[in-house]
């Protein structure tokens, strides 16, 4: 299909809480929707999970990048638990690619389908988020955990180690800048 594949993922609800804490939800959230108009103009897909998470900001970043193909927003989820539409379905459904795993677990789906991806970037978030991201350190996928923000993304880059993980000291260091 073309283009890398990035699993975005995280949450940045303010009425959670998160550990380390968020720092500032609604610049997250922005710096979400800037990251997803990057990723469409560069001609990157995206991998979603749907739900009231991250995603939303990200996907309608992406197409208000006005992304290039069909069927560049990739939406996984397992078959018990189908997420609504994100609100950009309705006018670009053309953009959208739905996949659902067997099972009620999210897991199922959340879990296989990072292993499926190119790339993840984390903001926020909590446990599905720190797991994500060290499946992602594990295989030596390119990551992109913002710690900036707090959340579980945060601690991932705690532990992103140069020489030993896939990102350089400069790279880790410019993934902790605001």
């Amino acid at each position: 299909m073309g283009g890398l594949l990035v699993a975005i993922v995280g949450d940045a609800n303010p009425n959670r809480q998160f550990n380390p804490p968020m720092k500032d939800a609604a610049k997250a959230k922005k710096a979400a929707q800037e990251l997803g108009t990057e990723l469409a103009r560069r001609g990157a897909r995206l991998l979603v999970y749907g739900g009231p998470f991250l995603e939303a900001d990200v996907v309608r970043g992406f197409v208000a990048g006005k992304p290039a193909k069909d069927r560049s927003i990739s939406m996984w989820y397992s078959k018990d638990q189908e997420p609504p539409p994100f609100a950009e379905e309705t006018d670009h459904p053309s953009l959208f690619e739905r996949r659902s795993e067997r099972g009620a677990d999210w897991e199922i789906a959340f879990y296989r389908s990072v292993a499926r991806a190119d790339a993840v970037i984390l903001i926020g978030g909590g446990n599905a988020t720190s797991i994500a991201g060290q499946v992602a350190i594990g295989t030596r996928m390119p990551i992109l955990p913002l710690a900036e923000f707090g959340g579980a993304a945060a601690r991932v880059w705690e532990t992103l180690s140069a020489g030993e993980d896939l990102p350089t000291r400069a790279e880790i260091n410019l993934m902790a800048r605001p």
